[in-house]
């Protein structure tokens, strides 16, 4: 409010400076011209009937005239005559009112006659004439100051976008670097698979493992989105690992809809949330068994999980590994994209995600 203030100020500062300027100006030079000075009263009641006509026409008339282009034709002449009759009338009373107390030298004519209605409505236009300056002016000023906001907001949203797009590219690179010549790693599992042919669940276990890490290595070739169905692939192979290393005994389930064969999704997404499960839940307690799934609703793909908190969890904080997935989620959708989280009282934590449904 005080910013609104100090503004006004300033502005009204800069308004009487100049019609202080202007009046000083125009009662002079017409008095050196005439070689004589009206009383000082005739100039503050003329001119306080020629400033109010100017802020009638340019801050009132003229902006609601323009507000639609189509119907500006008649809307100006509907709007300004109005306040000619105000300049025309005001004047004669004003005149009048200055005689009677003789204010007003007795030679000035005050016949409201065409040739007087001629002679105030020269002065009338020529006020009417700096009202609509002063209104394009204004819109100029305006037009500009808007412009100037877009190019800065503009800008802030490229720098934004050069910050996620470096971001994103030291977060490829920390994963490149972590590969360590994975092919080493695949080779070796592959050996040790065809050695363990009598280890049916260790066997699987490798073999499922190898494949999660060659879809992750492979990620680096593959454009923003993959197909979701391959990421829902491994995330059951990620559930049958820890199945087999429990002797199947954890509590979880998982349900995919077939809608989603044909969909496309950001990588590694569905993976860490199926890897929060195992990591922040308890998968143990057949009463509150832990489920993710996914479906296609309307235009939108929805994601939901729920788990029992390990432990004694009391925050309802998203892990550093949904925090990711949530800034990647709105770098792709920005607001058409949802995460949702809650803790129930019985320590189950439901999250839930949403976002617009991609399809190849």
């Amino acid at each position: 409010m005080k910013n609104i203030l100090v503004k006004w100020t300033a502005e009204m500062s800069i308004h009487i400076l100049i019609w202080i300027i202007f009046i000083f100006y125009e009662t002079v030079l017409t008095g050196l011209v005439l070689g004589s000075f009206a009383n000082p009263l005739v100039y503050i009641l003329h001119y306080l009937i020629n400033i109010s006509f100017f802020y009638f026409c340019g801050g009132i008339a003229l902006p609601n005239a323009f507000t639609d282009l189509n119907k500006s034709i008649w809307k100006v002449p509907v709007l300004i005559i109005p306040g000619i009759i105000y300049f025309i009338l005001t004047g004669y009373l004003a005149d009048i009112w200055l005689t009677k107390n003789g204010l007003l030298a007795n030679n000035v004519s005050l016949n409201f006659n065409k040739e007087y209605i001629l002679r105030v409505l020269y002065r009338c236009f020529y006020f009417l004439g700096f009202s609509t300056g002063y209104y394009f002016l204004k819109q100029f000023i305006k037009a500009r100051k808007n412009t100037e906001l877009q190019e800065k907001r503009r800008y802030e949203e490229i720098i934004k976008v050069e910050k996620m797009e470096k971001a994103l590219s030291r977060a490829q690179n920390a994963f490149l670097k972590a590969q360590i010549k994975p092919h080493f790693l695949f080779n070796t599992l592959d050996y040790v698979y065809h050695n363990l042919e009598e280890e049916s669940n260790a066997a699987n276990a490798i073999l499922a493992l190898s494949d999660m890490m060659r879809f992750a290595v492979d990620l680096d070739e593959v454009s923003e989105f993959i197909p979701f169905w391959n990421e829902i692939l491994q995330s059951e192979k990620l559930i049958s690992i820890y199945q087999l290393r429990a002797n199947h005994k954890l509590n979880i389930k998982s349900s995919f809809s077939k809608d989603l064969e044909k969909a496309k999704f950001l990588p590694l997404v569905l993976l860490t949330l199926t890897e929060n499960i195992f990591k922040h839940g308890d998968l143990g307690n057949p009463v509150y068994p832990a489920s993710i799934s996914a479906r296609v609703k309307g235009k939108r793909i929805e994601i939901e999980s729920k788990n029992l908190a390990k432990g004694r969890l009391v925050s309802n904080t998203l892990s550093s590994g949904l925090k990711n997935i949530e800034k990647r989620l709105q770098f792709t959708y920005g607001s058409n994209a949802s995460i949702n989280s809650k803790l129930d009282p019985n320590m189950v934590f439901h999250l839930s995600i949403s976002f617009p449904a991609l399809f190849y």
